[in-house]
């Protein structure tokens, strides 16, 4: 049996590319609006618009649907972002935001952005969400750190200088 191994950089500079939705599996996606499926439309736009009003005077970068939770997460520049809170996994994430992203596993302490997984960041545009409807996000590492992009990307329209 042959696995393909898919970098994240390669699924994020394929997420700028137009994709047809897929109905049949979302395991962990990096997606567009115009690609959301129609079941999660309503959750992203409820997320990018409370990112939207938590980043007017604030770093946040990213509003986190967490399973069995009701009121989104926010993330900071610089904060970890835990894949999982508790049993709780992250289900979609919208970006409000450029970011670069590292990809962290937990260290002995415990911590869930506690050793660096791959040394290389992903950066990815504003609007952008990770969709992980099935819960599999913790294979692929336990949380993230992300920083402004060194460059601006041409849609940033929330960029904080003091960030």
């Amino acid at each position: 049996m042959k696995f393909i191994y898919l970098s994240p950089l390669l699924l994020a500079l394929t997420a700028a590319l137009p994709q047809p939705p897929n109905p049949i599996l979302f395991l962990n996606t990096i997606t567009t609006a115009a690609n959301i499926p129609p079941n999660l439309q309503a959750t992203y736009s409820t997320l990018l618009a409370a990112c939207n009003a938590e980043a007017a005077n604030s770093p946040t970068y990213v509003a986190v649907q967490y399973a069995n939770r009701p009121d989104p997460v926010f993330f900071d520049y610089g904060e970890c972002y835990p894949y999982a809170l508790g049993n709780d996994k992250a289900m979609i994430g919208v970006f409000c935001r450029s970011v670069t992203c590292f990809d962290f596993t937990t260290d002995s302490a415990n911590n869930p952005c506690g050793t660096v997984k791959i040394p290389l960041g992903v950066t990815l545009p504003q609007d952008v969400a990770l969709i992980n409807p099935l819960g599999v996000v913790g294979y692929v590492g336990t949380g993230a750190v992300c920083y402004k992009p060194l460059l601006s990307l041409p849609r940033d329209t929330n960029s904080v200088e003091s960030a």
